[in-house]
């Protein structure tokens, strides 16, 4: 697989990603370079669907708000696959198979906040529903399971846990 790297400390724009061949371990040739107006962060690959190709997740957070995006690397340029505008500034998120179903949810978070915001990861993006979890969050993680994701929270200053099962519905 080719190599995704963002970095934030350029000149004139600080923010760029770069798209670097992988030729059986050796890094060749730069594919792909572009600066951006804003930093990701949280970036991590995904994949849709079992077996299926591997997208690069992340927030982008620019001056107003953040975007959530999975950008598909697949021919050689950086192409944005999905796109979730209007998150919080400094939000963050985790990726897992929660409802048992093919395609994946995100759950988005803003740390010390205690909703969470949920989505199934389709072509089109979907339907985004909010959950009070009652605490202030610190971080959220998928943790796989036999029949897909549990989700396990962090609480306050990670001085207290729960492991939920958690459909992205209820």
């Amino acid at each position: 697989d080719d190599l995704f790297l963002s970095s934030i400390y350029n000149d004139p724009k600080p923010n760029r990603v770069t798209l670097l061949r992988n030729d059986e371990g050796f890094i060749e040739e730069v594919i792909d370079e572009m600066d951006t107006d804003t930093a990701l962060t949280g970036a991590d690959r995904v994949r849709l669907r079992n077996g299926g190709k591997g997208f690069v997740a992340g927030i982008w957070n620019g001056k107003e708000e953040a975007v959530f995006q999975l950008q598909d690397l697949s021919g050689g340029k950086v192409a944005i696959h999905l796109r979730i505008p209007g998150l919080a500034k400094g939000s963050a998120y985790t990726i897992g198979r929660f409802s048992g179903k093919a395609a994946p949810e995100v759950l988005f978070y803003q740390p010390g906040e205690s909703s969470i915001k949920v989505t199934r990861l389709e072509s089109a993006g979907g339907t985004i529903a909010t959950f009070d979890l009652k605490k202030p969050v610190k971080q959220l993680a998928a943790v796989p399971t036999d029949g897909g994701s549990a989700l396990l929270a962090l609480f306050g200053n990670g001085e207290s846990a729960e492991v939920f099962r958690f459909d992205g519905a209820s």
